[in-house]
């Protein structure tokens, strides 16, 4: 596994972050170059890079407007893959937001291994939802508390003397 620098997202990575975009995804799947420059702007996307040998290995775009926070995108270039990017990504994301939620071909086995693995949670979802014949969707929450969601069965709910859980 190699050493990821996970940072923000600086005007000088669009580049490379549409190239990643075009390496990874189908022309029918990437986004159109409009919203990948809509980073440059104070609007409701933001991203994270990952960097390894000071080149950009993946990137994560999320929108942060959304509750949970939404990962619009997630992508690695493909010598990166297998080696620690993507789960860098999302654990520095798990850090930063309380939820995250992202939708997942159906189809994409590896992707969703490394969700569950990650503990995000596939929900239940209608086939008329946003992408529903062909995307599942996955959450994880950091806590029970996040977005008034009831705490997960089995846990315990004793506080301790100093007031914490």
């Amino acid at each position: 596994m190699r050493n990821y620098r996970i940072r923000a997202f600086e005007p000088h990575d669009l580049k490379a972050i549409k190239e990643i975009d075009r390496v990874s995804f189908s022309s029918e799947q990437q986004y159109p170059d409009e919203l990948y420059d809509s980073l440059l702007t104070d609007g409701p996307l933001r991203a994270a890079v990952a960097e390894s040998a000071g080149a950009l290995a993946g990137y994560a775009l999320l929108d942060i407007k959304t509750q949970p926070v939404r990962i619009r995108s997630i992508a690695v270039v493909p010598g990166h893959r297998n080696k620690g990017c993507g789960s860098a990504l999302l654990l520095d994301l798990m850090e930063q937001y309380d939820a995250l939620e992202l939708l997942v071909e159906k189809g994409n086995t590896a992707a969703i291994r490394l969700y569950e693995r990650l503990g995000f949670v596939r929900l239940e979802r209608d086939e008329n939802s946003e992408l529903g014949p062909t995307h599942h969707m996955f959450r994880r929450f950091k806590n029970a508390s996040c977005l008034n969601e009831p705490p997960p069965p089995n846990r315990a709910a004793t506080s301790r003397a100093d007031g914490t859980i």
